[in-house]
């Protein structure tokens, strides 16, 4: 029973169908012999163009005569079981074994690959390889390459046109050990790797140097596209992919539904519904809808929906709505909606809704929470809470500063600068409390000032908390002068009537020793307050003494300051 099935099969073609006389339409007669001879034919719809006719004499002929009336002989006919596939004419196939020339062993995974037509193929685990080529008209000799890692590429000129069976010796390459640069590659990308199948990577390692260009790609997924297998070798101007690409690069602009994976360079306009990873630079715009990834430098712009990477130095602007990374510093802005990371020197702007980082800064960093430089500071840092420079050369603002050095300017609550500031704690008398300690941090040329205090008298009490800012400068040796201002709140016993006193304290400082100095001078004051009666135990009038009016609850005075600093 099987020898004649075999015989049925092999027999297909010869096999005899009676045909009428007359003009029928083509894809009608199809119908009609395989309906007498019992079988099926395969073939591409757009191999009979529509409405196209066929004129026969009534007899009785064998399918393939039939074929050949239809076809005009153009195209090559197969049998497969109860099949007659019907395909184009001018393919034919390269096929054999590719083979260590030094050893005669198989190679298995090498590429085997024809330049013009971008047709490829792996040798398969006994180095057996079939490469299917077509167009023997448009292409006379076909330019064949094996390709593999650790052996030198061959390159072989065919003719077009039949089948042919090689095989093929290729040689090891000779090795001068050496300092080697080692760059990114695409392919061990979290998530490229993801959808890049092993044959592609067995591909990149084989064909790593080999790039053609072309105008126009389109794919569905990688590796089912316009250019097969080859499409990670293939730089091209509008590159449309449906669910995702992966390609050599992009000079023009790229496209992706859901994803773009490019190993080279992309220029002008990359466009990925939910990310794209880039293998080198970009120059031009780069938009995902939720993450980026260049491997390289990035000169442009990156919008990611959730987060941006740029290996490389960043020229340009780099927004995101959680996170952005420069790993070799940025130029220009960084805007992230949770936070900023700039490995190396950022000239420019860092926005974070939380934070930012910077190597070292020449620029503005702004944030909800805080700022860390890790390195010379040169610009603004402002936070809701907290700023961190190692070397501040510039201008800190927030809540709590922090620097290694400065010789610039911290403004916030407590100001710390470790090696070169100016950390004071100060026990001081005025006209207004009698008794008052206050917190000096920052530098010489601008602390801060956080101070309370509380007036210590039988039925007479006051107190009083102020912030204010104080720059010293030096005299002669061990005097130098300190000039503060502070702005605070005087409490009489009513939180409904508190007070306000601004006090503007010019005080001459002589250092004892290292560790105290004594201060004194005089102050100028300026009071308001519009309580309507006196809370018993509790002062009744500042400072006690005749004021100078200037409204119906507004004073100001004269008065003095005296004291010892610690530290």
């Amino acid at each position: 029973m099987l020898c004649n099935n075999l015989l049925h099969a092999q027999s297909l073609l010869n096999k005899k169908v009676n045909v009428t006389s007359g003009s029928i339409a083509a894809s009608n007669l199809l119908n009609s012999i395989s309906s007498q001879g019992n079988f099926n034919f395969s073939y591409s719809s757009d191999l009979i163009p529509q409405g196209k006719t066929v004129t026969l004499n009534g007899d009785s002929k064998t399918v393939k005569q039939v074929l050949d009336a239809v076809f005009e002989g153009k195209y090559q006919y197969k049998e497969r079981g109860n099949y007659i596939i019907i395909q184009d004419g001018d393919a034919y196939t390269i096929s054999g074994y590719v083979v260590d020339r030094n050893t005669g062993e198989k190679i298995s995974y090498a590429s085997v690959y024809e330049n013009q037509q971008l047709a490829s193929t792996l040798t398969n685990e006994q180095g057996y390889f079939k490469l299917k080529l077509k167009d023997k008209e448009q292409y006379p000799t076909a330019a064949i390459s094996v390709s593999k890692g650790m052996y030198a590429d061959t390159l072989m000129y065919l003719k077009t046109g039949f089948d042919q069976t090689l095989t093929v010796p290729i040689a090891p390459k000779d090795y001068i050990l050496d300092s080697i640069v080692v760059h990114p590659q695409v392919e061990k990308n979290w998530l490229a790797s993801l959808f890049i199948s092993s044959k592609q990577r067995f591909q990149a390692m084989n064909i790593g140097s080999y790039i053609a260009k072309r105008p126009v790609q389109t794919s569905f997924v990688p590796g089912l596209g316009t250019h097969g297998r080859l499409g990670a070798q293939v730089v091209n101007k509008f590159s449309l992919n449906i669910l995702g690409g992966y390609t050599a690069g992009a000079n023009g602009v790229e496209i992706g539904g859901l994803f773009n994976i490019d190993k080279g360079n992309v220029r002008y306009v990359q466009v990925g519904g939910i990310f794209n990873v880039v293998g080198g630079s970009v120059a031009g715009v780069q938009i995902g809808g939720l993450y980026n990834s260049t491997l390289d430098s990035l000169k442009g712009v990156q919008i990611s929906g959730l987060s941006g990477m740029a290996r490389g130095k960043l020229e340009g602007v780099q927004l995101s709505g959680l996170v952005n990374y420069a790993a070799a510093g940025a130029k220009g802005v960084q805007a992230g909606g949770i936070g900023n990371i700039s490995a190396a020197k950022i000239q420019g702007v860092q926005i974070g809704g939380i934070y930012n980082f910077a190597d070292s800064i020449s620029g503005v960093q702004i944030s909800g929470i805080g700022n860390i430089s890790g390195g010379e500071t040169e610009g603004i840092q402002a936070s809701g809470i907290f700023n961190y420079a190692k070397d501040l050369k510039g201008t800190q603002i927030g809540i709590f500063n922090i620097a290694d050095t400065s010789t610039g300017y911290s403004l916030g609550l407590v100001n710390v600068v470790i090696k070169n500031g100016y950390h004071k704690l100060s026990i001081y008398t005025n006209e207004v409390l009698n008794t008052n300690v206050a917190v000096k941090t920052g530098t010489k040329k601008l602390y801060s000032i956080l101070t309370a205090g509380a007036h210590i008298e039988k039925d007479k009490k006051a107190y009083g908390f102020a912030l204010g800012l104080g720059k010293e400068i030096p005299i002669y040796k061990r005097f130098a002068m300190n000039t503060e201002i502070t702005s605070g709140i005087i409490y009489t016993g009513d939180w409904r009537e508190t007070a306000s006193l601004i006090h503007i304290v010019p005080e001459l400082n002589y250092r004892l020793n290292q560790y105290l100095s004594i201060h004194a001078g005089p102050s100028l004051a300026v009071y308001y307050q519009n309580a309507t009666g006196h809370v018993e135990g509790y002062k009744a009038s500042i400072p006690g003494y005749n004021t100078l009016p200037y409204s119906t609850y507004g004073s100001v005075w004269i008065g003095w300051q005296a004291g010892i600093d610690i530290f």
